[in-house]
């Protein structure tokens, strides 16, 4: 068995439930952590504080989607047709990441030598959360791949961790009265436990992909690949940031700081359909792949 079948005895739809159930579980566990994390950010930051700090992790969420282009969103049905395999991806995302991470460096530079930045769009906040996020890209890309690959426990794992280790850091960083960039870079550095166990185990289950003779297609062809799916997550991400943001520049950082937070509850429960249908897209793949209805039913 290849992680990526359902075992004998076992149909593909029950794979898919159990797939779905294992998912659901780890980000409703994991959405609790993220809402704790925020929860003692606007407690130790206070509304107008948290507004500040919601509405630059608006922008810099939606900047780091620069370094996935819908990578993530290919990458199970990738996988699992066996049209391109993980290295591929992890090629094509280290070039992305790598022109990311050069602009945010500018920028931050550039912050300086200007003064001139609202306090939601100064690199010295703005840049830090940017490598949070993209750095969080990473463990997702990898946990998806582990997904692909059968391996849900695994990418529960993952996905706790960088959960867990968010609100540690957090906590960590306002008993230590930081300040806002510091409280930055504590989220930065959150993410360096999930993306090692993330980078080992999708390691350890993909050790053989040169030998099974997947497509290994170059980072442009990737890309181009994921250009449909990176349209529609910008959409998504933008949908959801908006808001925030406008609220912030016209309103001011303490409404912004009440309207974050709700947004954080929102977001959390926008999680749940989504992870039941992410649990079964490798099962709904197979199922499309084999002209099968059982899954869809």
């Amino acid at each position: 068995m290849t992680g990526s079948e359902a075992p004998p005895g076992t149909s593909e739809a029950d794979v898919a439930t159990r797939g779905s159930g294992v998912k659901l579980a780890a980000e409703l566990l994991g959405r609790a952590l993220s809402l704790a994390a925020s929860f003692a950010l606007a407690a130790g930051l206070g509304v107008e504080g948290f507004g500040v700090f919601a509405a630059a992790s608006g922008v810099a969420v939606i900047l780091a989607e620069a370094a996935d282009l819908g990578l993530q969103g290919m990458a199970v049905r990738a996988l699992v047709a066996r049209s391109a395999g993980l290295r591929s991806m992890v090629r094509a995302k280290a070039l992305l990441t790598a022109a990311v991470a050069a602009a945010g460096l500018a920028a931050l530079a550039l912050g300086g030598v200007s003064t001139a930045w609202p306090r939601e769009l100064a690199p010295a906040l703005l840049v830090p959360l940017l490598f949070y996020y993209v750095l969080s890209g990473w463990s997702e890309l990898l946990g998806v791949a582990l997904r692909a690959h059968g391996r849900r426990g695994e990418e529960a794992a993952v996905i706790l961790a960088l959960r867990a280790a968010t609100l540690v850091a957090v906590i960590a960083a306002l008993r230590a009265q930081a300040s806002l960039s510091a409280i930055g870079w504590a989220h930065a550095a959150a993410t360096v436990p999930a993306a090692a166990l993330s980078w080992l185990l999708a390691r350890r289950a993909y050790h053989d992909e040169d030998a099974t003779a997947v497509p290994q297609p170059p980072p442009r062809a990737v890309l181009r690949s994921a250009l449909p799916l990176a349209v529609n997550g910008g959409l998504a991400l933008l949908g959801l940031r908006l808001e925030l943001l406008a609220v912030s520049f016209l309103r001011g950082a303490f409404e912004a700081g009440l309207f974050g937070a709700a947004l954080k509850v929102v977001e959390s429960l926008n999680g749940v359909p989504s992870a039941v249908a992410a649990g079964a897209l490798p099962s709904l793949t197979r199922d499309a792949l084999q002209s099968l209805r059982a899954v869809r039913e």
